[in-house]
């Protein structure tokens, strides 16, 4: 139960945010600055790695505790995807492969910060 509460559930907050965020209506930024958005995308999805890499390393599942890391970010990259393509559905949205390739940028950063800061560091949460 422990493990829910620190390790799941912010992961699941984290994700439901994002796909809440993609459901807004957007009118434009508001802000003059070319491709600011593609600077969001970054941000958006550079901790997500970080909470699926931390979620995973504790994971049931042999394989995937082994390659947690990689199993986060693949995941991560199919969660972008599904989000462009929820994005395409959103009246005022688009769907970009820029704006995806932005989320793989942010992706692959949280992936290297975790594995230069957080690995081997600290205890794993279990059950």
């Amino acid at each position: 139960m422990r493990r829910f509460f620190l390790v799941t559930l912010p992961l699941l907050a984290y994700l439901s945010f994002i796909y809440f965020l993609s459901s807004l209506e957007v009118k434009g930024s508001g802000i003059p600055i070319p491709n600011i958005d593609k600077v969001i995308h970054y941000f958006l999805y550079l901790p997500m790695v970080i909470l699926f890499a931390r979620h995973f390393r504790g994971s049931a599942i042999e394989w995937i505790r082994n390659h947690y890391l990689l199993s986060a970010i693949i995941i991560s990259l199919i969660f972008a995807v599904t989000d462009e393509w929820h994005q395409y559905y959103v009246l005022t949205r688009n769907s970009d492969i820029f704006d995806w390739l932005a989320d793989a940028a942010g992706i692959l950063t949280g992936a290297l910060i975790y594995k230069i800061f957080w690995k081997g560091r600290g205890r794993n949460v279990s059950a």
